[in-house]
Parts: structure tokens; C-alpha cells; sequence
């Protein structure tokens, strides 16, 4: 992508994009009114499709009508570090090379470091501080800003062409290692991932199960159930699943452990 603008040089659009992107299908127009991307199925085209990674759930391969997300994976449970580790709280590994967290603060810089993070995906509005600014065009990460709302208010919910655009860049493996984060790490980071899960046919319990083991005493009945509706099918349109890359990670993850990090302070709440 090329003259990309600034952090600071958001749009009423929402998007945001600080670096520099190899992904020519990855485009935002900052002087456009209204969000440039209404329907993101062609940002999951077969035209990007050799780029993209899904990793089937090895317990559950095919969806009875012919379609299989096939391959074998060690894709587990996202997995918390030590609480010795400088890393940003509600920090996990998702899947090799896709790591989750909250906000990442100076005091974690050192740690994300040892990453070698190629792209960080922001999913609140809040600008962001001008030390994370310095940090990311230091190291050469890509910064993506696709703020969703969150899940408090039922009027108010996550447009499914935002959540289909953070899913995109997941899925993209030229992005990876890529670290996707919100304030808390819980809920809208929980929605994201909850939603990638189910792209890698999770069953709706185990997604469940994971998003509360990071949003603690904070789980949303809300996030839940737009999780448990969203419709990982359409928001795969366009995408020929036949040209997906599936492969078998390199390495397997830790065995699963509580996410020790997670505070239920009661005003520690994901505005």
C-alpha cells in the first residue's frame, strides 16, 4: 500500500493504518465518507486465497455438505504465559504465529520484542499513544485499527463486515506473526477470536468455554451470543475454501492452562 497515512489520519470511516502493507487487497480509502468496505467478502477472495491459512479443528472436519477445512492441526485452546512474563495481560498464543492481549503498554515493549511481530490489529477507537506509535515504526510492524463496538448495549452490536475485516487479517498469513488486541483483552478480543474459532469449526461450547476463560466474572451474555450467531459462512463469501492453504503447524502449543493474568476488578471494565 503505498503513501499510507498516519495513525493520526483517521477517517470518519473507521479504519486506520500505520505502516507499510505488501497486500495490495488490503485497502482503505481515508477521504471516503462512509466506510469504503460495505460487503467484505472480496476482501476473502480467491484472488488472495494461496496467502490465506485455516487450520482445521481436527475433531471435526467436514460440515456434511461436502465442505472440509481438511489438514491436520495442533491448534489448541489460546495459551496464557507465566505470570513472570512482561507480556501485556490476557496475553495468549491463539495459533502459531496469531497472538491475543490487552492493550500493550511501554513496560511490555521489551517482551513483544522477542515476537518479531509483523502486524498489530487494534480493535478500539482511542488513538493510540504516541510511545506504541514509536514502537511499531521502530520495528517495522504494520498497525491496522478496525474499532468494533462493544456488546454492553442491546441496540448496539459488531457490524459483520468489521468482524469479517479483522478475520481477514488473521486469516492472511503474509500478516503473521500478528497480535490483536482491545483494552482488556476479554470482549471484543474474545468476539474476534471466539468468531475465528468457529471459522475452524469449533463447536459453539468450546468457543464459549475459551472467551470466558479470558473475560472472567466480565463475560458478556451479549458477546456470547453474537458469537454464537455469527455466520462464519457469510462472512467466508466470495472464497473459494478448495484454495485455502491448511497445514500443520510447525510447532504445538502448550497444554492448556487458566489465563493468570485475567483482574475481575470491578472497575476494570472494557469501555
Amino acid at each position: 500500500m503505498s503513501n499510507a497515512p498516519s495513525l493520526q489520519e483517521r477517517s470518519s470511516s473507521g479504519y486506520s493504518y500505520c505502516g507499510t502493507s505488501s497486500s495490495s487487497d488490503i485497502e482503505f480509502d481515508f477521504g471516503a465518507e462512509k466506510p469504503v468496505v460495505k460487503d467484505h467478502s472480496h476482501l476473502l477472495s480467491s484472488s488472495t486465497s494461496s496467502h490465506l491459512l485455516v487450520m482445521g479443528n481436527p475433531k471435526k472436519q467436514n460440515r456434511g455438505n461436502g465442505d472440509s477445512y481438511s489438514g491436520r492441526s495442533s491448534v489448541e485452546e489460546s495459551e496464557p504465559p507465566s505470570p513472570e512474563s512482561g507480556l501485556p495481560n490476557n496475553f495468549g498464543e491463539v495459533a502459531p504465529g496469531i497472538y491475543r492481549s490487552a492493550f500493550p503498554r511501554l513496560g511490555s515493549f521489551e517482551d513483544l520484542k522477542s515476537l518479531k511481530l509483523k502486524t498489530i490489529l487494534t480493535l478500539v477507537p482511542e488513538e493510540y499513544p504516541m510511545e506504541n506509535v514509536d514502537f511499531v515504526k521502530a520495528h517495522g510492524i504494520q498497525h491496522f485499527q478496525i474499532p468494533i463496538p462493544a456488546n454492553k448495549d442491546p441496540f448496539v452490536t459488531i457490524p459483520p463486515q468489521d468482524m469479517a475485516a479483522a478475520l481477514k487479517l488473521l486469516l492472511d498469513r503474509r500478516h503473521h506473526p500478528i497480535l490483536i488486541h482491545c483494552n482488556k483483552g476479554k470482549h471484543r478480543t474474545g468476539c474476534v477470536v471466539g468468531c475465528y474459532r468457529k471459522i475452524h469449526d469449533w463447536t459453539t461450547p468450546t468457543v464459549l468455554a475459551e472467551y470466558r476463560k479470558y473475560a472472567g466474572n466480565k463475560a458478556r451474555l451479549l458477546d456470547e451470543r453474537f458469537i454464537e450467531l455469527f455466520d462464519e459462512r457469510a462472512a467466508l463469501a466470495g472464497f473459494s475454501m478448495a484454495d485455502v492453504m491448511s497445514v500443520d503447524p510447525a510447532r504445538p502449543l502448550l497444554l492448556p492452562t487458566p489465563p493468570p493474568s485475567v483482574v475481575n476488578d470491578p472497575k476494570d471494565d472494557d469501555p
